[in-house]
This record gives structure tokens, C-alpha cells and sequence, in this order.
């Protein structure tokens, strides 16, 4: 939030500055309206890019100096599509991180043990993963994370460190929400775009073209093609001599980065 506070005591500023300085009277009010133009382009570009840090300090890329790689899923667990991709990563000795939807999560409690007995890190994605978790207020997003992690932690048996918002969207709320948590953000440097309507192809050569040392693949469990992306994109990780490590393995110190 500090980047946040930041920016808006600039802009307040200037905006005190164009209504109390003498300004000719033609340029007074397209000066004002420009200024808050860009305080809203700069807001809504904060709550889009979790990588931006623009409301909440997120774990986006670990460290170049390691040929480490982290990948990540998003919005499971899906019943034999989530065996399918434990299936898979244990071929290729691959460790991810998934970020589960509570309500999901609930109903799947079998699949969330298989994935803590493989080494896999279990992360919070909320309760809901409403359209309209963002305009949550903070009490009710508190909730959700809390019933979320209380999920986790059932089959995790230990505190679950990482929170993805819903969509990637940081806000003051969600912010407000996470305060005393405890819980840390985590984004992602790689951003897939698996879930849409482009041939499988096409998604791992973006991924391998973007891969680096500490990069952060975010993925989903419900993507049509994601068991082909997979077998695809791990043996290539793999000649490329990288190591697919969890989360906390990839961010052991709590530092944003």
C-alpha cells in the first residue's frame, strides 16, 4: 500500500497545487481533469498488474542466480483432471504450488492429501473466487480467507503462507483484507493465457520463450489443454536444466520480489 499512498499524496498535491497557484483560466480546468485522468489510468493499472506492487507487496519472480523455475496453478481442484496432473508431475519429478478454491477444495479433500503426500504447496485463491471478490469488503474477504485456509490446513497440516487474489486484482480492500493474516501474495512473472481459445502450441511456446531463472508460471487446472501443455513444457524444463520447485522453496525469506 506504501506505493499507493505514495502516488496519491503526489496527485493530491498537484491538484492543490493547479486550484490555489494562478492558472490561466483556459488551462486551469483541462490541467485538473488531466491530472485525475492519469490517478484513475494508474489506479486501474494497479488493481490489474499484481506484479506492479501498486496496493499489496506480491512474490512475482524469485532470484536469476538460480536456474530454478516455480509453476503454479490456479482455480482447482477439479476431481480426475487434478489426478491427471498430479500424474504428470510426478513423472517428471516436478514440484508445483496450486491455488485452490475454498468451496472446490471442500468437496475434493482426497485430492488436496495426494497433492501435500507429492510435495506440492497448497495456496489460498478465496472461498468464492466470486467476480466480485474485489468489491468484497475487507470483513468478508477476511472470512473467506479464513474458511479457505481452514480447508488447507485440514490436509496440509501447517499454515498456509501464499494468497492469489481472484483474476490477479489487488485493491485497498483485499489489501485491508489481508492485514494480520499473516499470509503473503504471490503473482506470477509468466503469464500462460492457457485459458483461452489458442491451440496448446501456441501456450508452451510463450511459456518456454518468456522461461528464466526464477520465473513464475501461472497455469490452470481447468484449462482444456493443460495436460498437453504439461507433458510438453516439463521435458522441455527439464533439457533445459531447471528444477521445478514450490513457492516457499522458490521465496524463503518473506521479501516481496
Amino acid at each position: 500500500m506504501r506505493l499507493f499512498y505514495t502516488i496519491t499524496a503526489i496527485i493530491a498535491g498537484l491538484i492543490l497545487l493547479i486550484i490555489l497557484l494562478p492558472v490561466p483560466g483556459s488551462l486551469g480546468l483541462p490541467l485538473l481533469l488531466l491530472v485525475i485522468a492519469l490517478y484513475l489510468a494508474l489506479l486501474v493499472y494497479g488493481a490489474s498488474r499484481i506484479d506492479s506492487k501498486f496496493f499489496i507487496r506480491t512474490h512475482c519472480r524469485g532470484s536469476a542466480e538460480d536456474r530454478k523455475i516455480a509453476i503454479t496453478f490456479d482455480d482447482g481442484p477439479h476431481g480426475e483432471r487434478s489426478e491427471e496432473i498430479i500424474h504428470i508431475l510426478r513423472k517428471y519429478e516436478c514440484k508445483a504450488s496450486f491455488f485452490l478454491i475454498g468451496s472446490l477444495a471442500e468437496k475434493n479433500p482426497e485430492i488436496l492429501k495426494k497433492m501435500v503426500k507429492d510435495g506440492h504447496l497448497l495456496g489460498n485463491h478465496s472461498y468464492s473466487h466470486s467476480n466480485f471478490f474485489p468489491l468484497y469488503n475487507r470483513a468478508r474477504i477476511r472470512r473467506e480467507l479464513k474458511k479457505t485456509n481452514d480447508i488447507l490446513e485440514a490436509a496440509s497440516s501447517e499454515p498456509i503462507r501464499f494468497f492469489r487474489p481472484p483474476f490477479g486484482v489487488s485493491n485497498p480492500r483485499i489489501a485491508g483484507g489481508l492485514k494480520g493474516s499473516g499470509m503473503e501474495v504471490a503473482g506470477w512473472s509468466i503469464r500462460s493465457f492457457d485459458t483461452g481459445n489458442q491451440a496448446a502450441e501456441k501456450v508452451v511456446k510463450r511459456i518456454l520463450s518468456k522461461m528464466e531463472p526464477g520465473s513464475v508460471i501461472l497455469l490452470h487446472e481447468n484449462s482444456e489443454h493443460i495436460l498437453e501443455i504439461l507433458l510438453k513444457i516439463l521435458p522441455a524444463i527439464h533439457e533445459a536444466g531447471y528444477q521445478c520447485v514450490t513457492l516457499d522453496q522458490m521465496f524463503q525469506s518473506n521479501a516481496g520480489s
